[in-house]
Formats: structure tokens, C-alpha cells, sequence
């Protein structure tokens, strides 16, 4: 995987954040400053005291903004609206305005927002994501940002901090960039000694941070998805999703502009001399999946290595050319067994291909029971028809056969018991197999075996009704391709 060079994380001292007195986030610059660009929602999570408020408030400062500053601990939504009253007419609600509250604002910031209550949470979907409140637009209102302290972990005391809650993920998602801030530790001594001696930017350089996000709006208008992240996005999704972090159709959307604002910022950077050369696209990709995942904001049980897998993977899978290869690797991450076998009925591909993509999931997918469904539904038709290789046969086979041979019913006898009964989970099951003997005793009996090699050798939990389904709809698309005798080769 192509990681992140120094040069492009990190800045000279003068950055445009270090003017602000901002010291420390050097490597978070980029995301600051493309998060400003394409003017998307930030979170900034970091432990009390990080400078998390100083760095919001600062830049609204610098760029003159009407701001307006909330901390969700204290706020009632009608702090935002103002007071409520009749106009003249008496048929409608007009607001009177105060000083806090959000008519007119250009930038809003919510301070410690997973601690306000969760209806006032609810309130912030609209205004966050579509600038609207109350249904009504806020035509003025540019930057959204919040913070919040991080998810507790329980490892440290110091870690715990009372009253805050993980952030909801429907909130969460509408949030473009989550960006995590350092700690003191995490700094590097001579940034400490920039926060100690309080310096607030270095004499004689001004840079004017207006100009860069204009000339870097104007870059990131101009750019465009190239295939190759089109794929990386599509890639990344599907094994993030295999992993239990779900990206819905709003954050991949949400990533695409990240990843295109992100890469502005740095071709703005270098034009400006702030960086020594720009970096590879897989960077920028990188940097997009690090501080765009939602899940940072409500979970702690994924790490950074684990990203960088997931990075590594999908920019590989993307930068295949090979059609064969890109088969083979589509094929191993599918999710569903009847996608896979509907995959491998395409009349199209070579055996040897298929066969391929085959061996490689059979040999190292952790998905057994997938397998099991797949491999079941499909032997019939493997045994008539040439469709993939020896070896590939031999693997399906090795899967199928212990499924056809299971017959009879399943009992157990408790530890230290002396009678038999019925399986716990067999019941369940038993009602999905009655329900199917009154119609189709053929796919009842397909059923029967399934359930119980499942529970006997795979020793599995599982849903018996939704097995079923995939089974069955999987001896459909074999069945279908038995009848039209596709001419395989």
C-alpha cells in the first residue's frame, strides 16, 4: 500500500493554520482546509482540551464570517429559531431574532454535540446536512462543524468523560469529513513548545487563507472521478460492508467530493509552494477513507490497521486490468451464494477462469455457510456440464457430498442427562420444513439436509426461513441453466 510521505502530511511552521495560533495540526491541514473548500459538514473528536473549539472559532474569525457558536450541552432548539410570535395577520409564526440566534448565520459550530439530548439531536439532521430548519432554508449558512469527545474506550479514566454518549448514526452520517484531533502527547516538541510560549503566528507572513480556498473552490469544480477511484469507492464499500461497517448511498456520494476536494487542496498547496510535490491518487484515497468513515464518531472496535487492509485491497482490486483477474477477485467478494452462483453461470467466461475465482474462495472465504448453500446448488449442474476445471470440481464436490448424504432427524441428549429430546434450534426449523411439505416435498427434503449438516458439522447459527430462501433461489438459477443448456466451455 502506498502510504502518506512526510511531505505530504506534514507542513512548514507557518501554515495557514499555524497564523491562526494553531499548532499541532500539520497533518490535519488538507482535511481542514478541503472540508472549507467544498464547504461539507465537519467533526472534530478529540479529549478536552485539544483545541478543538480554539481551531472552529479561530477560522470563522479569520475568514470573517457571521458565526454562530452553540454548546449542545446547555442548547434548547429554540435557542436556535428565537422567540416565537404571531405576525400582524394572526395566521402565520414569525421569529424574533436575538444575537444567538441562526437567521443570517454563514457558519455554525456545535460544541459537545453527543451530549445534548437526543430530540434535540434529531433537530440537527436537517440543519447539518441541508442547511434548512424547520423546513425553512438558510440561505446564508455556508460551514456546518461540530465536536465532541471521543467514543469511551474504558481503558483509561481519563477516557470516560460523563454525560457524553456516542453520537447517533443517522447524525453522524450526515457529517462529510470526521476528523480526529491529536493530544499532547501525540505532538511533536517543538508544536508543544509553540503551545507553551502561546505564539499566535509568526511575524511578516500572512498568508491569505480567502485567496487559497477561492483558488482551490475553483480546482475542485474542475475535477472529476477518474475510473480508477470509481472502482477504489465501489471496491472499498463492498469489504467494509463484509466487515459490518455499513457506507450508505449519501457517504460514498459524501467520500466522492472529500476525495475531490481533498486532491484540490493539494494541487492549490503546491501550486502555492506549501508542498514540495503533490501526492499519488492512492493517497488521496486513502486520506478520503480515513477521515470519512461515520462509524468514528459511535464505534471503537475497528483500528487503523484495519483500514489500511481494507485500502490496500480495494486500491489493488481497482488497479486491475486484466479482465480474467478482475473476474476472478469480483467473483471471491461477492456476498450472496445465488449472486456467486449466477456469477459463475455466465456463458461468457472461460472455465478456467471461473475455476479460478472458484478455488480461491472455496480455499480461503470464511464464509462457510455461503459455501455450503453455493456448492449444494450447484453440483447437480457441475456434473453435467463441462463448466470449470478438475480441481474446481473436486473442491465443490468435497462440500456437496456431505450434504447429500445427511438423512434421518436430529436429537441430543443434555450433559449428565439420560433422555433425549429435540435440538433447541431444530424446532424452528422443524416449522419452516412443515410449511414447505404441503406444496414442494422436494425442496422441503433439499431443506431438511441443509438444516441439518448446517447444525451437525458446521455447527452454525442461523436463520432456517432465510436459509432456505437463498437456497432455494439458488437451485432456481441452476435449475434455469439445466433447462437452457447453455454451451459452457
Amino acid at each position: 500500500m502506498a502510504t502518506m510521505s512526510k511531505t505530504h502530511t506534514s507542513f512548514i511552521t507557518d501554515g495557514y493554520l499555524a497564523n491562526l495560533g494553531l499548532f499541532g495540526y500539520s497533518h490535519l491541514e488538507p482535511l481542514i482546509l478541503a472540508s472549507l473548500v467544498s464547504s461539507e459538514p465537519l467533526l472534530l473528536i478529540g479529549k478536552a482540551g485539544t483545541g478543538k473549539t480554539q481551531l472552529l472559532n479561530r477560522l470563522s474569525d479569520k475568514l470573517k464570517l457571521e458565526h454562530r457558536h452553540y454548546n449542545a450541552s446547555l442548547l434548547s432548539f429554540d435557542d436556535l429559531l428565537g422567540f416565537p410570535f404571531p405576525d400582524s395577520n394572526q395566521e402565520s409564526i414569525r421569529y424574533l431574532t436575538t444575537p444567538s440566534s441562526i437567521w443570517g448565520a454563514q457558519s455554525l459550530f456545535v460544541d459537545e454535540i453527543n451530549r445534548c439530548k437526543p430530540d434535540v439531536q434529531n433537530k440537527f439532521f436537517s440543519l447539518i446536512h441541508e442547511c434548512k430548519i424547520q423546513g425553512v432554508p438558510l440561505t446564508e449558512l455556508k460551514f456546518r462543524w461540530a465536536a465532541m469527545n471521543p467514543v469511551a474506550t474504558g481503558l483509561s479514566p481519563d477516557d470516560l468523560y460523563e454525560g457524553c454518549e456516542p453520537l447517533d448514526p443517522a447524525l453522524a452520517d450526515r457529517f462529510s469529513f470526521i476528523v480526529e484531533v491529536p493530544d499532547w502527547q501525540d505532538l511533536t516538541e517543538v508544536d508543544q513548545r509553540h503551545i507553551l510560549n502561546s505564539i499566535s503566528g509568526l511575524v511578516g507572513i500572512q498568508p491569505d487563507l480567502a485567496f487559497f480556498l477561492q483558488q482551490a473552490t475553483i480546482r475542485f469544480q474542475q475535477l472529476q472521478l477518474c475510473q480508477q477511484s470509481t472502482e477504489y469507492f465501489l471496491r472499498v464499500s463492498a469489504l467494509l460492508f463484509q466487515e459490518g461497517l455499513r457506507l450508505s448511498p449519501r457517504r460514498l456520494q459524501m467520500m466522492a467530493r472529500n476525495f475531490l476536494s481533498i486532491q484540490a487542496v493539494f494541487l492549490e498547496l503546491a501550486n502555492q509552494n506549501w508542498v514540495i510535490d503533490v501526492p499519488e491518487i492512492q493517497d488521496y484515497l486513502w486520506l478520503t477513507l480515513k477521515y470519512s468513515l461515520p462509524q468514528r464518531a459511535y464505534r471503537t472496535d475497528f483500528t487503523e490497521q484495519s483500514l489500511e487492509a481494507f485500502h490496500a485491497t480495494a486500491w489493488r482490486l481497482a488497479s486491475i486490468t486484466d479482465a480474467s483477474e478482475k473476474w476472478a477477485v469480483e467473483f471471491f467478494m461477492l456476498e450472496k451464494p445465488q449472486d456467486r452462483v449466477e456469477f459463475i453461470l455466465d456463458a461468457n467466461i472461460g472455465k478456467d477462469v471461473k475455476s479460478l475465482g472458484l478455488v480461491r474462495w472455496l480455499g480461503h472465504g470464511s464464509d462457510e455457510l455461503a459455501k455450503a448453500v453455493f456448492c449444494f446448488s450447484l453440483f447437480p449442474l457441475l456434473q453435467l456440464h463441462d463448466m470449470v476445471t478438475e480441481d474446481a470440481f473436486q473442491q465443490v464436490l468435497k462440500i456437496a457430498l456431505p450434504i447429500l448424504n445427511v438423512d434421518g432427524n436430529l436429537e441430543w441428549k443434555e450433559a449428565g442427562g439420560d433422555r433425549n429430546g429435540a435440538h433447541p434450534a431444530w424446532a424452528s426449523c422443524l416449522k419452516v420444513l412443515k410449511k414447505l411439505e404441503t406444496h414442494n416435498l422436494e425442496r422441503s427434503k433439499r431443506a431438511k439436509q441443509m438444516f441439518l449438516y448446517v447444525l451437525v458439522h458446521l455447527k452454525l447459527a442461523f436463520d432456517p426461513e432465510q436459509l432456505e430462501l437463498d437456497l432455494e433461489e439458488c437451485f432456481l438459477f441452476a435449475s434455469s441453466a439445466l433447462a437452457a443448456a447453455e454451451p459452457w466451455k
